[in-house]
């Protein structure tokens, strides 16, 4: 069900949620393991963002590829960084049900117009423990074009709505199992490309 919360609701919402967010994204000791995975910073998680408004507007129109499970991309420092798309935050919602009983489910999403932006907060259910998470998201109603001017974005409502069901769903799903995704990723792309270079 889709509630239009007030904004009083809603930035309470938030500010639990960025409470939340903090206290799980403190840097933490990282074991490398073939996926690489270590903490990044924001510029990384802009990426991951841009890429998936690319997938939200591929998802509307049924344009999508399974190999898009997993982004990847040097940074700055040529390291190679990797993570979920929302199309692989999707299926491991699936492999989650299917191979362990989880049904995560979104049950609440609560939305507001802020002006420029949209601001949704979607909350997820573990329905086997009834653990509920988060996940908060803001999306500008206008986007930049390279030649710098601003134009209206016709998906911007959706884009955000995706991304804070995106972030809920990757509040439930264990670590391991996105190393596994990635790992899994990374050997199907390089199959790929020894067998059509």
């Amino acid at each position: 069900m889709i509630k239009v919360a007030t904004d009083e609701e809603l930035l309470a919402m938030l500010e639990a949620e960025k409470k939340h967010t903090a206290q799980s994204s403190e840097p933490q000791p990282v074991e490398k393991t073939e996926a690489e995975i270590v903490p990044v910073g924001d510029e990384v998680y802009l990426y991951f963002d841009q890429e998936d408004e690319k997938q939200i507007i591929n998802t509307l129109m049924g344009t999508t590829n399974p190999m898009d499970l997993v982004y990847q991309f040097a940074d700055g420092s040529g390291r190679q960084v990797r993570g979920i798309s929302w199309i692989g935050t999707k299926e491991l919602v699936g492999v989650l049900e299917k191979e362990h009983g989880i049904i995560l489910t979104i049950d609440d999403i609560k939305i507001i117009d802020a002006g420029d932006s949209y601001v949704a907060l979607s909350r997820c259910i573990n329905m086997k423990t009834g653990k509920v998470m988060f996940g908060g998201a803001e999306q500008p109603k206008k986007m930049k074009l390279k030649s710098g001017e601003f134009k209206e974005d016709l998906f911007g409502f959706a884009k955000c709505i995706n991304k804070s069901q995106r972030n809920a769903y990757n509040n439930h799903i264990p670590e391991s199992l996105k190393a596994k995704l990635i790992i899994e990723w990374h050997k199907r792309v390089h199959k790929t490309h020894r067998e059509h270079p």
